[in-house]
């Protein structure tokens, strides 16, 4: 299963772990929106200008929208049936639908419903939660209209599977918005614990958007458990700081980034040298300074 937009925090020790440290949780809804291949569909076509496409552009200025019907659908064929749990709509300033029913279908002809509903007038995202359907076509029919049948956007979240990461804690402080304003302090949300192939090595994985961006001072990975090794050795549960300069706000895997390393033990002796590291596909390894000879801890990006 591949981790795309990831940023990863590597821990590399000097035994071989064999505590099973990615263990499945349930599936869970996305945090980000289905982004394969869809083929769109609607009821009507008003004009070039509101074409179906327009709900479907990541642009909430542009809407899909009828004139004169007061009601109408529209919605995606998957290409396969995608198991999900979620969809969303986003309502614009202008133009108002009413009642709604978001719907699933496996032939495009006989609609199961999932989520109903009245359409808010605020604007924003309006979420439909509905409980996980495994369906090919996917359509939010609108029953009813305020003004006009119109989506600005319309997305769709699938159900994939979640990993259980007790006993991991990632925290630091960042500069708020910008840097230089004010800090914050900041508990960095972990989604997944991989192990590495050759077992020396686990990487704590961070969504993109959840990544480092104006750290200052240190971030400290912390543990609380008892990890396994070859030989019954174990690493019990220890903190580490290390400090982060120069990151680069966006991902890039290709940028230079630099990290310093403090010099702080590491309240185990299993663990070994400390360093940074940004890589493409696995190969790219960047400038590291002040490693010891403690302990490794490494920052990793993957591309999508």
């Amino acid at each position: 299963m591949s981790f795309p937009n990831a940023i990863g925090i590597k821990l590399t020790f000097d035994k071989e772990i064999i505590t099973d440290v990615e263990q499945m949780g349930p599936l869970a809804i996305a945090t980000k929106a289905y982004a394969g291949a869809m083929t769109y569909f609607a009821s009507a076509l008003y004009d070039p200008t509101y074409a179906i496409a327009k709900a479907f552009d990541k642009d909430m200025a542009t809407a899909w929208l009828l004139l004169n019907e007061t009601s109408g659908f529209i919605g995606a064929d998957l290409g396969s049936a995608k198991t999900l749990g979620k969809a969303r709509v986003y309502i614009g300033p202008s133009w108002h639908a009413g009642n709604y029913k978001f719907q699933g279908s496996d032939d495009n002809a006989n609609w199961t419903d999932l989520k109903s509903g009245t359409l808010p007038t605020t604007t924003g995202w309006y979420d439909m939660a509905f409980t996980p359907a495994m369906h090919r076509y996917w359509r939010l029919n609108l029953l009813t209209r305020i003004t006009y049948i119109c989506v600005y956007e319309l997305e769709f979240f699938e159900m994939l599977p979640s990993f259980k990461i007790d006993g991991w804690a990632i925290t630091g402080k960042e500069y708020d918005k910008v840097p230089g304003g004010n800090l914050k302090d900041l508990t960095y949300p972990l989604e997944r614990v991989t192990k590495a192939p050759d077992n020396l090595s686990l990487i704590l994985w961070l969504m993109e958007t959840e990544r480092m961006k104006y750290p200052v001072g240190e971030v400290q990975v912390a543990f609380t458990g008892d990890l396994r090794g070859l030989g019954n050795v174990s690493v019990l549960s220890f903190t580490q700081g290390f400090t982060p300069i120069n990151i680069s706000p966006f991902f890039n895997p290709n940028a230079l980034e630099k990290v310093e390393i403090l010099a702080a033990a590491i309240p185990s002796t299993n663990l070994m040298n400390i360093f940074y590291q940004d890589t493409k596909a696995g190969t790219e390894r960047v400038e590291a300074t002040n490693a010891t000879a403690t302990g490794t801890i490494t920052l990793v990006s993957q591309l999508p």
